[in-house]
């Protein structure tokens, strides 16, 4: 009887220990899938700001082909006028 009731106990205590193991694999899968998504989000801002800098990036350059554009014309009529 003993010996019934010792193995009876040892089986509870390992369905606890096995539920308490599958309740904390449940855990860190919840948080696993909480860390990709923010990693995702992460890499999508990371991608919107790249976009944003080389976007600015060409705009710059533009902007210093007009501005050098800008100083040849009025060097030219400078050079003109003096002329």
């Amino acid at each position: 009887m003993r010996l019934r009731e010792e193995r009876e106990r040892e089986a509870a205590e390992l369905r606890a220990k096995a539920l308490e193991a599958e309740q904390s694999r449940d855990e860190m899968r919840q948080q696993l899938r909480k860390v990709a998504q923010e990693y995702n989000e992460q890499q999508a801002k990371l991608a919107t700001l790249k976009a944003d800098l080389e976007n600015r990036k060409r705009k710059r350059s533009e902007l210093r082909r007009q501005v050098k554009k800008f100083d040849d014309d009025m060097r030219r009529l400078v050079y003109q006028h003096d002329s």
